[in-house]
């Protein structure tokens, strides 16, 4: 999959910064402190990179 169009990219906040539960979604398995288990994903590739961004937000607020 050199093609960057074939590729999944995926954004998250929240718990799902962590990366041992956002792998619960991909392989499958209950993530600590959660009430549900997940199947996981049909393919289970795991993620071949992963990088921290700062997506700044703006807001306008109408008074």
């Amino acid at each position: 999959m050199d093609n960057l169009n074939e590729k999944v990219w995926y954004a998250c906040y929240g718990s799902n910064l962590l990366q041992e539960r956002f792998l619960c979604y991909i392989k499958g398995g209950q993530p600590a402190s959660a009430n549900t288990s997940y199947d996981g994903c049909d393919d289970k590739t795991l993620p071949i990179d992963s990088e921290q961004m700062y997506i700044p937000a703006e807001h306008n607020f109408i008074p």
